[in-house]
């Protein structure tokens, strides 16, 4: 019973820690490369990383994308 309810409890943290990641990611690579200023970029990939999660994995992905987005913010400064 135990391992089921761990293997219940890891296997979505590790998706939304992915998505996280995935979006974060993504998203520092664009400001890095792409953006002026380091701040703003016409072009924002990680929409694209959002869009894939709610898309596959529903409303559930919505906290975590906000999270996700207000981290970037915060790094970028």
């Amino acid at each position: 019973d135990m391992d089921i309810l761990s293997h219940r409890l890891i296997s979505p943290l590790l998706r939304h820690g992915a998505v996280m990641a995935a979006y974060v990611l993504v998203a520092k690579l664009v400001l890095t490369v792409f953006a002026a200023n380091g701040v703003v970029s016409i072009v924002w990939p990680s929409s694209g990383v959002a869009l894939a999660a709610l898309l596959l994995g529903g409303w559930r992905y919505v906290p975590t994308i906000g999270l996700s987005a207000l981290l970037m913010n915060v790094w970028a400064g």
